[in-house]
This record gives structure tokens, sequence and C-alpha cells, in this order.
């Protein structure tokens, strides 16, 4: 490898198709149950007031479904120079492999495992970026996994 390689992803990752129709159904659950609850209930009961909440958490999860994206900010970055590969998944520490320790790279879709000489195995999943960019990561790691097979680290 002559030339280094870095990607980094910071920011709000999508929501996934399941995950915003589990939050719009529970959305709607929600304001139902609290519409129900508002025009049965007399307004001084304390059951009004969970239905208030109710009807508050239901649009809450019908806006954040709306917005499509997680509420907390990931950091997903890998480096891979001449020397070592570096990666961080998204909460999890980073973790950096020396490549005269790298014995083989095998790749899974979007998803990256680095056998060391000692029979470890570093996995890296690197579905949080787009296609054109996880692509050129494959790229990248399949020129490394030839430099290592060859000897040529």
């Amino acid at each position: 490898m002559s030339k280094d390689f870095k990607v980094e992803f910071y920011g709000h990752r999508r929501l996934g198709g399941f995950r915003k129709r589990l939050y719009i159904v529970f959305g709607v659950i929600l304001i139902s149950v609290g519409l129900f609850g508002l025009f049965n209930q007399d307004p001084s009961s304390g059951l009004f007031l969970l239905s208030l909440a109710l009807l508050a958490g239901g649009t809450g999860n019908l806006i954040f479904a709306l917005f499509d994206r997680r509420l907390l900010k990931e950091r997903n970055y890998i480096r891979v120079s001449t020397e070592r590969v570096k990666y961080k998944n998204s909460r999890q520490k980073p973790k950096t492999i020396r490549l005269k320790h790298l014995s083989d790279v095998i790749i899974d879709g979007q998803k990256a495992e680095f056998v060391k000489t000692d029979q470890s195995v570093g996995i890296y999943d690197f579905t949080g970026f787009p296609i054109s960019v996880g692509s050129e990561i494959i790229s990248v790691l399949k020129s490394l996994r030839n430099h290592t097979v060859m000897g040529e680290k």
C-alpha cells in the first residue's frame, strides 16, 4: 500500500425501514389510546393526565419517525496506512492492527474481518456509509488482503 486511506462518518444514522414503521405504529396506537382516554374521562381525574401523556408520546413517536434519524450521533471510521489499520465502529473503542500482525482480511457484504497472526479476529462493520463509499472501502481492503497474502507487509 503506497497511499493512506481514511473514511469517517460522524452524524445521525437513518432509521431502518422496520424501526420507522415500528415508531409509526406505536405512535398511532398511543395517540388512539390517548384520544380515547381524553374523550371518556373527567378532566379532573388522574387518568386524564395519563391520556395527555400518551397523546404527547404518540405525537413524539410520529415526529421522530418522520425525521428518520436516530437520536444519538455515531462515529465510525477506518484508516488504512502502510503500517497499520485503525478502525472504530459506533459505540466501541478504536482498534488498531499492525499490518505485520495481520494474517488475512475476509470481506463479507458490508463487514470486514481482520484475522491476526494469533488467530484473533477483529470485525469492522461499514453499513453506515453510503454504497459508493462502501465499495471504495471494499476495494482498499481487497488490495490490503492481496498485499497480506503475498507477504508484502
